[in-house]
């Protein structure tokens, strides 16, 4: 058997001549609880991290992870930031992940003091913890656990609308879907929620249950259980 993350994934691999039959979708799943965070500890979290890297702890906190490849889209989000400056925001975003340097880019375009690469990070719950905005802007996505963490923690997420994103994210309603490679969309979705704390915790608020409901790794792991059954069953 063949297990596709996603819808996309699966008629992807279907297109590339796996059988239907051989074929299952079992979305990835994280430990949900352990992205969830009371009130105290997220202030606790992002009085650290503020200090930590010199922002104010005022100061609109995006964050972003995984690695430092061209998929992942990290262009736009350094050009949605230059954009927001450039027209009176001034938002710091913590990028989680280790790869290709972007540092040179963020230097010429000014943004030192407001983009930080953090590198590998051991403890993503904190960051989250301590963010307003997760963002995600990959060019292509299979599903993207990176999303389902965001999601679990409580956090409004703006994402590409790519491959398996939008069956995590539901338009306006569990977050905000963006085209891909576009900057100025994600500068004015970003905008759109720094300026709409309301819209933003309701977003975050749904994107985390249906997460918890649909995405949990306990529902991944059972999904798992009954497909390995199932193929023990047809061998006997």
């Amino acid at each position: 058997a063949v297990v596709a993350i996603s819808h996309r994934v699966h008629a992807a691999v279907l297109a590339g001549g796996v059988p239907q039959t051989q074929l299952r979708r079992i979305p990835s799943g994280v430990e949900t609880q352990r992205f969830v965070a009371a009130p105290d500890t997220r202030a606790r979290m992002r009085a650290q991290l503020c200090h930590q890297y010199g922002i104010g702890l005022t100061d609109s906190l995006i964050v972003s992870t995984g690695a430092l490849v061209e998929r992942k889209g990290y262009h736009a989000l350094i050009q949605a930031v230059q954009h927001l400056h450039h027209n009176g925001l001034q938002p710091h975003a913590l990028i989680c992940g280790e790869g290709a340097s972007l540092e040179a880019e963020v230097q010429a375009l000014g943004l030192v003091s407001h983009i930080h690469f953090i590198g590998f990070c051991s403890n993503i719950p904190a960051y989250l913890a301590a963010a307003d905005v997760f963002v995600h802007v990959p060019v292509w996505e299979g599903l993207g656990v990176a999303v389902i963490e965001a999601l679990a923690a409580g956090l409004p997420v703006i994402a590409s609308q790519v491959g398996g994103i939008p069956e995590l994210i539901k338009d306006q309603s569990t977050g905000l879907l963006i085209p891909p490679q576009n900057p100025i969309a994600l500068a004015n979705a970003l905008r759109r929620l720094l300026d709409s704390p309301g819209f933003a915790q309701a977003l975050g608020q749904a994107g985390q249950a249906y997460t918890q409901e649909y995405f949990d790794i306990r529902a991944m792991a059972q999904a798992n259980e009954v497909l390995y059954y199932e193929l023990l069953t047809q061998r006997e």
